[in-house]
């Protein structure tokens, strides 16, 4: 038997973050809207619990790292005056406009962008929420996203955000596995290694203990926060 390093995988290293998501919409193959709503309705329910608590009535608000824009939808009907989402997947970006135009919601009360995943594109003090689920953990630089956030929110207004929870058995079972990438393995003399869990595929993936996320909130300069943290790996 050969033994072959997983960083000498073409199919390992040939993402960055834009072409990743474009490729991976959902961090997996099949990643169409309605495979994302199953997705989010599964696992995604203490935090819509917790965006439940949110009054968003009549609010404006910037979905950051909306996808194909399941949750900009959510909080439209939770009452949201508007809901702009914004992500660096132009696939996403483009499924999210076709369901928008399918339901023929008007575009003065959801728009979808394209942007660069760096800064965000609006001026200071534009919106009243900024809701981020499982996004700035893959942020090229997830603390100067977070004083973005903080920059566009209005006097009083809030960011929720889902982020990878360090402690917990999701992060270990995922830890243990990136860590593949980076040791050998064994495969037969000519033979390629073709299980590769997309989401390893996943060119930044970060996780964080409370105290870690409470402080880089602090640093952006929001003062008054809640952490909510589960054992699935949020």
């Amino acid at each position: 038997m050969n033994v072959r390093n997983l960083t000498e995988n073409k199919e390992m290293n040939r993402y960055n973050s834009k072409t990743y998501w474009d490729a991976f919409p959902l961090g997996r193959k099949d990643g169409s809207f309605e495979e994302e709503l199953l997705y989010r309705n599964r696992l995604d329910y203490i935090f819509s619990e917790f965006v439940d608590t949110l009054d968003l009535e009549n609010k404006r608000i910037l979905d950051l790292g909306c996808g194909q824009g399941i949750w900009s939808y959510y909080m439209l009907s939770k009452g949201a005056k508007e809901v702009i989402g914004i992500d660096i997947s132009e696939v996403s970006i483009n499924n999210a406009c076709k369901k928008q135009e399918m339901m023929r919601i008007d575009a003065k009360r959801m728009k979808f962008i394209l942007y660069d995943g760096l800064g965000i594109p609006f001026k200071d003090n534009s919106f009243d929420v900024v809701h981020s689920d499982g996004v700035i953990h893959h942020a090229e630089d997830d603390r100067m996203l977070l004083k973005e956030s903080y920059r566009v929110l209005r006097e009083g207004g809030g960011f929720a955000g889902c982020v990878y929870n360090k402690i917990s058995p999701g992060f270990v079972a995922r830890g243990c596995l990136r860590k593949l990438k980076f040791m050998s393995i064994y495969c037969r003399p000519g033979q390629e290694s073709t299980f590769l869990p997309e989401i390893l595929l996943c060119p930044i993936s970060r996780h964080y203990t409370v105290s870690e996320w409470r402080n880089y909130l602090n640093e952006s300069g929001y003062k008054q926060c809640r952490i909510f943290s589960d054992y699935s790996g949020v």
